[in-house]
């Protein structure tokens, strides 16, 4: 990922374009939802887990996961920020 999309995950324009909030963009850009295969929106709120507690089928589920931030999301967006600098 280019270090300035890295560094503005929690403007509200990047994390809208993940999907996630602000809040989660840069729980994002700080490492805080990465699960070792992808990054998750929410570890916390897994649709494989009880509710508040942390995933426990992490990372082998990650991938069929509608909570996953696959790193084509992020390859995506880093292509986004490549084609608004060149048209500037």
């Amino acid at each position: 990922m280019l270090p300035d999309v890295q560094t503005r995950l929690g403007d509200p324009e990047v994390a809208a374009a993940l999907g996630v909030s602000p809040a989660q963009g840069a729980d994002l850009r700080d490492g805080e939802l990465d699960m070792g295969v992808s990054n998750c929106k929410d570890p916390h709120d897994s649709p494989h887990s009880v509710p508040g507690k942390l995933c426990h089928v992490a990372p082998t589920m990650c991938m069929a996961c509608g909570n996953v931030i696959t790193p084509r999301a992020l390859a995506e967006l880093s292509q986004m920020n490549i084609s608004e600098n060149d048209a500037a």
